[in-house]
């Protein structure tokens, strides 16, 4: 969950609560060229810039979807 009104920087931190490691995610996502980063073993750094548009976005959440577990 975002809280919008709240958000004052670029990075995004997503919690692993699947038991899956940091870095099978970030190897499967990389193969969908969205990158990201581990900062413990259950949590993940996005970080966008100013060349990240609305099409990187919506293709790193179709990316997530693909991975997501049954």
């Amino acid at each position: 969950s975002v809280d919008l009104d709240g958000v004052q920087t670029n990075m995004a931190y997503i919690g692993i609560e699947d038991g899956r490691s940091p870095q099978e995610i970030i190897d499967r996502l990389a193969s969908h060229d969205v990158h990201l980063l581990s900062v413990d073993e259950h949590t993940l750094r996005a970080v966008t810039h100013l060349h990240v548009d609305d099409g990187d976005i919506d293709a790193s959440i179709a990316a997530f979807s693909s991975i997501q577990t049954p």
